[in-house]
């Protein structure tokens, strides 16, 4: 799915952080299946783990790397315009995950 990965570059995440890379496989498996983000341990950040090899707490610290990247020296303006509303606080993983899937699926509806 090149729309994730191109929208993670529109907001300013770029290939080079693995937060990029962990995000754009978390966003594939939450958009094929959305009820995933209500577990998300052990139904996103653990398989993205395993298909890195590397620990479920790699995984969220650095999709945590790339919001903040986003929130403080990317495209802020866009994260909003996806979810709808004035963000106050940088969002949490999992709110992140849930506004840019939530996008993704109404942006899929329309075609």
């Amino acid at each position: 799915m090149e729309d994730i990965e191109q929208l993670l570059w529109d907001l300013g995440i770029g290939a080079r952080y693995r937060g990029f890379w962990y995000s754009a496989a978390a966003l594939k498996l939450s958009v094929s299946d959305p009820t995933r983000l209500s577990s998300i341990k052990k139904s996103v950040y653990l398989p993205v783990a395993k298909q890195y090899q590397t620990t479920w707490e790699n995984v969220e610290r650095n999709i945590r790397t790339a919001v903040r990247i986003c929130w403080e020296q990317g495209n802020r303006e866009l994260l909003e315009v996806m979810a709808g509303r004035t963000l106050f606080v940088k969002p949490t993983v999992c709110e992140f995950l849930d506004i840019v899937t939530n996008y993704l699926l109404r942006k899929t509806e329309h075609f």
